[in-house]
């Protein structure tokens, strides 16, 4: 999956300038291979047949991919590592970007950035998270990643001896985990402790 068109369709969306954002052009899709699948543990095989059949016939409405991502990314403890679920979810999002009505482009955004992330793609992670925030500032979800994504970036700038660009990573990180927690305060996936999150510790 190009990470350099993973951007671009992000650019499009949000758009620049005063003029506001720009229209969502097609786009030529990457090329998946599919195979037969084994269920990850954890994943239903139905969800996972249902992501295999939206990428060749493209049955889901917006909202269908948006609860059908929902299911694979925000219940899964620990979160999916199957590298061909990620990018074929990825690419699923991505598609749902081009849909005209811009209404559910919040929580797709949202969770192509959590693919992103997952798939340590850092920099796409940030721009679709950040993405989502402007357009919903008020999803406890979304604040949660970024503060994952500031914390994780906060730990590489600690290896590479940048102690003052780390900590402004680190404060970064606990202001969206706090607002994550007032947005959702009984929410158990925010009271976990960031360290323990991004193996930090």
């Amino acid at each position: 999956m190009s990470r350099l068109w993973a951007s671009l369709v992000i650019m499009i969306v949000v758009g620049t300038g005063c003029g506001g954002p720009a229209v969502i052009e097609d786009y030529p899709l990457p090329k998946v291979k599919y195979q037969p699948y084994q269920v990850e543990p954890g994943i239903r095989g139905d969800d996972r047949a249902l992501l295999d059949q939206a990428l060749t016939r493209q049955v889901l409405s917006t909202e269908e991919v948006i609860a059908l991502s929902d299911r694979l990314l925000r219940y899964q403890n620990p979160p999916i590592q199957d590298k061909e679920i990620l990018e074929k979810l990825q690419i699923l999002l991505l598609r749902s970007l081009q849909d005209k009505s811009k209404d559910h482009h919040p929580q797709v955004l949202r969770n192509l950035g959590i693919v992103n992330y997952q798939q340590q793609q850092y920099n796409n992670a940030r721009q679709a998270l950040q993405a989502s925030s402007e357009l919903n500032p008020r999803d406890g979800l979304t604040h949660f990643y970024l503060a994952c994504l500031y914390a994780q970036q906060s730990k590489l700038h600690n290896a590479q001896g940048q102690k003052r660009k780390s900590a402004a990573q680190y404060k970064r990180a606990m202001i969206e985990l706090e607002q994550a927690r007032k947005l959702e305060p009984f929410n158990p996936l925010f009271r976990q402790d960031l360290n323990q999150v991004t193996g930090m510790d």
